[in-house]
């Protein structure tokens, strides 16, 4: 019997799957008549063989837009495979997600290096890609790749590690990129300078990100109290994610100041952070939450015992 349409298809952390089950979906995958169009086979034991196998077949296809295969050990023989099929005219994707997949240094290197001319990825998903990496090469690539590709609008290279030097590379590079809507760079060690940097492209006049997420690095008071004071003149910003971070008092403080100025940001998280109890920090954001005029949503909220001003977290 034929293959009837099939535009979505979902299989999601199922160990039976691995290489021999994914090179039977080859063929719903490459058979024109399925016009496929979501793939998920997020965490399914797929290993180098069965990537291949699946990029070759995906290379027929010609309505494939999402493919999702993070949580698949897929080692450098299948970070080629996605970097050849980045190069290919077929099949359409918008969305790539990668997370956790195993990847070695040179695959990593060849994927953005195929992104540098795509015409038609705007999401990718890099979390942790690598069992191995050094930060200065990986922010190297994604800097290089984001200022020759004029299509992707949304990153996220969460936990690889790129430290100070790396954010600070990046917010360089988007100085000059006004493509792309969302960064998250959460849990890769960004302290005070790549904190500042980061600061120093949001006050630029020239940011042109919508979303930034910065959570569980180690951020400081001191970089905290720089995006505190652009934050108040920044127009762009829609999403800030500070959470859990090393932010405290000072740093809290100047940040619930700019955000008193700023009407443009709709949602700000920053619970994680050291909130002392009736410091100024907490009576500063416990004065917006109580704004009635306010939409921002917070992920703390606050309440008064004894006539103190306390924090916690939002779950809203």
């Amino acid at each position: 019997g034929g293959v009837g349409r099939l535009r979505r298809l979902a299989i999601r952390y199922q160990s039976s799957i691995r290489d021999p089950a994914a090179l039977s979906l080859c063929r719903v995958v490459e058979d024109p008549r399925t016009a496929l169009c979501y793939l998920d086979l997020t965490g399914c034991e797929i290993g180098g063989g069965g990537c291949v196998a699946l990029c070759a077949a995906l290379a027929q296809n010609e309505t494939l837009e999402v493919l999702l295969l993070g949580w698949n050990s897929l080692g450098r023989e299948g970070g080629e495979a996605l970097a050849d099929l980045l190069y290919a005219s077929t099949p359409p994707l918008h969305r790539l997600d990668i997370p956790n997949t195993s990847l070695d240094t040179r695959s990593v290197v060849q994927i953005y290096a195929a992104l540098r001319g795509q015409t038609k990825l705007t999401e990718l998903d890099m979390r942790r890609p690598l069992l191995f990496a050094q930060s200065a090469d990986y922010a190297e690539c994604v800097s290089q790749m984001l200022g020759q590709n004029s299509c992707l609008t949304s990153l996220d290279i969460g936990g690889s590690r790129i430290g100070d030097d790396g954010a600070e590379l990046l917010a360089t590079t988007l100085l000059k990129c006004r493509t792309l809507k969302i960064l998250k760079v959460g849990a890769n060690g960004i302290g005070l300078i790549g904190g500042e940097a980061f600061a120093k492209l949001l006050g630029s006049g020239n940011c042109a990100l919508e979303e930034l997420d910065l959570s569980r690095n180690d951020i400081v008071d001191e970089s905290a109290s720089v995006i505190g004071h652009v934050l108040a003149e920044n127009t762009t910003l829609q999403v800030l994610d500070l959470s859990d971070n090393s932010i405290a008092n000072t740093g809290l403080t100047a940040l619930g100041e700019g955000l008193n100025e700023n009407y443009t940001l709709l949602e700000f998280r920053l619970w994680g952070n050291d909130f002392p109890d009736a410091g100024s920090a907490v009576n500063t954001f416990h004065k917006i939450i109580e704004d009635s005029s306010r939409t921002v949503v917070l992920d703390i909220k606050t309440y008064v015992v004894d006539g103190k001003v306390k924090a916690a977290q939002s779950w809203r």
